[in-house]
Parts: C-alpha cells; sequence; structure tokens
C-alpha cells in the first residue's frame, strides 16, 4: 500500500498532513507572487471601514452619559469644594475657598462650613450671621459660584468643609440635622489650610 493511500485511509476522507501542507505551501507561493492592486485592497478595506462607519454612527447617536439615568430619577444635582490657588486641596492663606455646582433644577441656596480637624469650633460661611445664604441660580452647565471664601477666614489646619444645596434657605440646625426633604446635594470635603 503506497503512503499517500494509507495516509487518505487514516483521515478517514480528510485531507492529510502533507496534502494540507502542500496547498499551505503554494498558497505561499502565489501570495509572495502577488502585488496588492486598488480593487483586491479595497475588498479587504472595505468591510473594516464599514464598521468603523457603524460604530461611529453608533456611539455618536448614543445619550451622553449624563442623560442617562435610572427611571424616575431626576437630573444629578452635584457640588463640589476647592481651593483656587495651585492645588485644589491644599490653600494658601492668600487663596480662595471656591463651590462649584452642576445641575441645579431651580433656584437654591448654598449653606456651607468648616469643622477643624483638631476638634476646634466650627466656622459657618452660609448662612451668614444674618441668617442669609447666597442664591444659586438654576442651570445644567458646571460653573463656579460667584461667591467664595477667604481661606484666611481660618486658621492653619486640616478642615472638613461641609457644603450643601436646597430648594430653600435652612437656618443653621436645619442644615446640621441635614434631614430635610428640600436638601439637593451635599458635599464634605478635606481642606488643608495653610499659614
Amino acid at each position: 500500500m503506497r503512503p499517500d493511500s494509507l495516509d487518505r485511509l487514516l483521515a478517514r476522507g480528510r485531507l492529510s498532513g502533507r496534502e494540507r501542507e502542500a496547498i499551505f505551501e503554494g498558497a505561499l507561493r502565489d501570495a509572495r507572487g502577488r502585488r496588492w492592486t486598488l480593487p483586491r485592497l479595497l475588498i479587504w478595506a472595505s468591510p473594516a471601514a464599514a464598521c468603523a462607519v457603524a460604530l461611529a454612527l453608533f456611539l455618536g447617536a448614543r445619550a451622553p452619559a449624563d442623560h442617562l439615568r435610572a427611571k424616575g430619577e431626576g437630573p444629578r444635582v452635584r457640588l463640589g469644594v476647592e481651593c483656587g490657588g495651585e492645588s485644589s486641596s491644599r490653600c494658601a492663606s492668600t487663596d480662595k475657598i471656591l463651590f462649584r455646582v452642576e445641575g441645579v433644577p431651580t433656584k437654591a441656596y448654598l449653606s456651607a462650613y468648616a469643622e477643624p480637624g483638631d476638634a476646634g469650633e466650627r466656622v459657618w460661611f452660609f448662612p451668614t450671621a444674618e441668617g442669609t445664604a447666597p442664591e444659586v441660580e438654576a442651570g445644567e452647565a458646571p460653573r463656579i459660584f460667584d461667591r467664595a471664601v477667604a481661606a484666611r477666614s481660618l486658621r492653619a489646619g486640616a478642615y472638613q468643609i461641609h457644603a450643601l444645596l436646597a430648594s430653600r434657605r435652612l437656618s443653621r440646625e436645619e442644615i446640621l440635622a441635614a434631614s430635610d426633604e428640600s436638601i439637593l446635594a451635599r458635599q464634605t470635603t478635606r481642606l488643608e489650610v495653610g499659614p
């Protein structure tokens, strides 16, 4: 029995290893001799281009992540506190403490106070001693609030800055209780105040 016949018998009708290698060698030999002409390039590149266009259309048609939310959930109100100097978490005495708001659905009121890390006395920024709290106009776009606090109003050290946004003016007691339904957002940020 010849080796080719034995290979076919053992392969049960499939190509033998020797036949597969011969076909592969022939394909490689043919591929080396061919040039990539424009029509052949288009045949290979057009599916890739079609996939890229479909992906771009899919990603472009999707809603931005801010608009994806659970059913029944309203717009997300964000509130941030940072230093206006070189570092957002460390203030020099000449810096300002800034309040950033975003996604405010209706006119709101800003309240903020600082608690020293060494268990010192709480320092109120808003509402003032007279009970006034600054108003925040409604708007989706992120913006820095127009009223800032001078870092020099705090002595040097570490602080937890507590800020909250409410749909009505809150007393200091209501702010500390922090259980009022009118609270839209709250944020606690650790800041270092230098000399």
